[in-house]
């Protein structure tokens, strides 16, 4: 019988976790595989060590909060399964997304699925190569590059919403990724280095690296909810100093010239619209909180401005509340970007 690991790293997460709990075991028992939920909780909170101790996990393991991939090894070292699934709190699997998973596994070394929070989808992971790199710093700084590079994001994230089979990428997404514990211990445990952020990248590129294959699994589905356990406090300066230290020590000179270039702060050029603004053709509505207007997520929908899927997926009191807004046509023409006020 195959077994399967869940390994979910927990920071004051109780609230929440039992939902990707029970989702799994569901999962798991209609399969008929067997399953191992793993909990490591970094809060060292009694109250939350008891909340979690309710939900009955196979094992808990409390530790001092050493960051996210420290607790992925010590997650991944005590779980027993032929299949790990290392997961934040925050994701729950949709029906059926655990047996797509493990398919997707039998022709890809490292599978995720596709995220979602919501109506609205995230897009795939933008490469994390010195070229790609290199490109976003220069389109933060030159308007008529920003705006060619979000039409060439939103093609690539849209073909990737619109596959039906497994696409191969170079990243996937870390909130969840599905491996055999064989190739976890082909390529060694996750960079300590890295306290939030950059950590499952780091490995990733391992992975690719010894050539192994990593794929996204479209028919796998999952909600995420995005920025529960980081407030956007946290969330930058941990993402800065993990882009830091992810570039200096993979890319040589190259890396360390990109790890010492500021960000781009300058604002997308956008307009502010009535939340009724419509468009001429079928689109897909992508949604940025980030002024450089690279999509974080995306809905298909119809040329009526989709305010209530937005307003109901964004966690408007963790994040910005000005998001920028474009319409692609279906047809291939870029409509925007918007910014608009919520």
């Amino acid at each position: 019988m195959t077994s399967v690991s869940l390994v979910l790293v927990c920071f004051r997460s109780s609230s929440y976790v039992r939902g990707a709990i029970e989702r799994f075991r569901r999962q798991a028992k209609t399969l008929g595989v067997k399953a191992e939920v793993v909990v490591v909780d970094h809060s060292q909170d009694p109250d939350e060590v008891r909340a979690l101790q309710d939900m009955q996990p196979d094992s808990l393991i409390v530790q001092t909060n050493r960051g996210y991939a420290a607790g992925v090894n010590s997650g991944v070292a005590r779980a027993s399964g032929d299949i790990v699934l290392v997961s934040n709190p925050d994701v729950e699997l949709e029906g059926g997304a655990l047996g797509s998973l493990l398919v997707g596994l039998d022709r890809h070394a490292i599978v995720g699925p596709q995220f979602l929070m919501g109506e609205l989808m995230f897009p795939p992971m933008e490469p994390q190569l010195p070229g790609a790199e290199l490109l976003r710093l220069c389109a933060g700084r030159f308007r008529g590059l920003r705006k060619r590079l979000l039409a060439k994001e939103a093609r690539r994230a849209i073909a990737v919403w619109e596959a039906r089979e497994t696409v191969p990428l170079r990243f996937l997404g870390g909130a969840l990724l599905a491996l055999r514990r064989e190739t976890f211990l082909q390529l060694g445990p996750w960079d300590e280095g890295y306290f939030l952020y950059f950590e499952e990248t780091d490995w990733l590129l391992r992975a690719r690296r010894r050539g192994l294959s990593c794929a996204l699994v479209p028919a796998a589905r999952a909600q995420h909810r995005w920025g529960m356990s980081a407030t956007p406090s946290d969330h930058a300066h941990h993402m800065l100093a993990s882009r830091r230290r992810y570039y200096r020590k993979n890319f040589g000179w190259v890396g360390s010239l990109i790890a010492a270039c500021p960000l781009p702060k300058t604002p997308f050029p956008a307009r502010p619209v009535p939340i009724t603004v419509d468009a001429r053709e079928p689109l897909w509505w992508l949604v940025s909180p980030s002024p450089l207007g690279v999509p974080a997520f995306g809905l298909k929908g119809t040329t009526a401005f989709p305010e209530t899927a937005i307003r109901s997926s964004l966690a408007f009191d963790r994040h910005p509340r000005t998001l920028l807004v474009a319409g692609f046509g279906l047809g291939g023409t870029l409509c925007g970007p918007w910014r608009w006020d919520a």
